[in-house]
Parts: structure tokens; C-alpha cells; sequence
């Protein structure tokens, strides 16, 4: 967390500076543009104005160089934030459901949805139908006993 807080006050810093440079060269640019005015019948000095708005341009061009840059920081913060506030849920969503399945009584059972939990934990997205036949063969099984029994049900090979 440090180091977003840190990232960002170098990212505000970086914009300050941008609008500093972008001011002092607006202000150079200025400048240059009395000194025309002032100079305006001097052959001698009609260099002086052209070369102090250049370099006020050149200044400001460098301001809007650093608040691009602390544009692009301050998004690449937002998106890290956003990964992170994910992660954090997906993390909470782990931890309850390791505190669901810690209440299973039965043993296998509980072995076989911390592994299924692992799996989904790695990423990979194991097939529904193996996961209800892995985790609940037994009810499975129970309930197709079931159904054979009835004698209303119409399965085949009933009489």
C-alpha cells in the first residue's frame, strides 16, 4: 500500500511540475512577444523575441510532456487499484468458502471440495457434471435408487 501511495504523490508531484513548466513557459512566450512590441523598429534586436518564444515553447512543450506522463502514472495507479480491490475479493470469496467447507463432517467429502477448491483456485474451470459425480457420488447414487424404486416414475425396465 506503501508503494501506491508513494506512486501517487510522484504522480501529483510530476502534474505540479508539468503545470509549472507549462506557466513559466507561457510566461516566457509572453515575454517574447513585449519584447517584439518593444523592439519592433530595432533591426539589431528582431532575433531577441523569436528566440525567447522558441525557448518558451520548448519549455511548455517540456510541462506538457511531464503531465502526460502524470496522466498515463495516475491511470496505471487506477488500474493496479482496481486489480488489487478484484484480487482482494476474490481472496475473500476463497476464505469463506474454505470456512464452508471446513464445516463439512464428512471427511472424503471435505477432501474432495478442498480439491475441487484448489483447482478453481488455479484457474483451471473443471467440468460441472465431473465435479457433482467427484463430490456427491454417493446422493448421486441415492437418488437414482430412488427413482428406479418408484413404482409411478415410468422408467424403463419397470413393470
Amino acid at each position: 500500500m506503501d508503494t501506491f501511495r508513494q506512486a501517487l504523490r510522484h504522480a501529483e508531484a510530476t502534474f505540479r511540475l508539468s503545470v509549472a513548466f507549462m506557466a513559466g513557459g507561457a510566461a516566457i512566450i509572453l515575454a517574447g512577444g513585449v519584447l517584439a512590441l518593444i523592439h519592433a523598429g530595432n533591426p539589431d534586436l528582431s532575433y531577441l523575441p523569436i528566440i525567447t518564444s522558441l525557448l518558451g515553447a520548448l519549455i511548455t512543450g517540456g510541462g506538457g510532456a511531464l503531465a502526460i506522463h502524470a496522466n498515463r502514472a495516475r491511470k496505471h495507479l487506477t488500474e493496479q487499484g482496481e486489480r488489487l480491490d478484484a484480487q482482494i475479493a476474490e481472496d475473500h470469496k476463497v476464505e469463506r468458502l474454505r470456512g464452508w467447507i471446513d464445516r463439512v463432517v464428512n471427511p472424503e467429502t471435505r477432501d474432495q471440495l478442498n480439491t475441487t477448491a484448489a483447482i478453481k483456485d488455479m484457474g483451471l474451470d473443471p467440468d460441472p457434471a465431473a465435479i457433482t459425480d467427484r463430490v456427491l457420488p454417493e446422493t448421486q447414487q441415492a437418488s437414482g435408487e430412488i427413482e428406479a424404486s418408484r413404482p409411478d416414475t415410468g422408467t424403463p425396465g419397470q413393470p
